[in-house]
């Protein structure tokens, strides 16, 4: 069984503040509405559980949120 490892997205409300851990995703990303990515937690899910892809993270915002993802876990390279 293939596995993703995945982060949780959820819709931005307008006006909200961006948390430091969190980074915007929009339309560049293939949305219909502007979400935030929250970089604290990392999940592990069985690839067959995704039901329905709704957007591409673009290369440059993945590149964010792998700094963001780093940044937050203080992860040592």
């Amino acid at each position: 069984m293939a596995n993703l490892n995945v982060l949780a997205c959820s819709k931005r409300v307008p006006g909200g503040q961006v948390k430091p851990h969190q980074v915007v995703l929009n339309g560049a990303d293939g949305l219909e509405f502007q979400a935030t990515v929250d970089a604290r937690f990392l999940y592990v899910i069985p690839k067959d559980g995704v039901s329905e892809v709704i957007g591409r993270v673009s290369p440059e915002r993945r590149r964010i949120i792998g700094r963001k993802v780093i940044e937050v876990l203080r992860l040592l390279l």
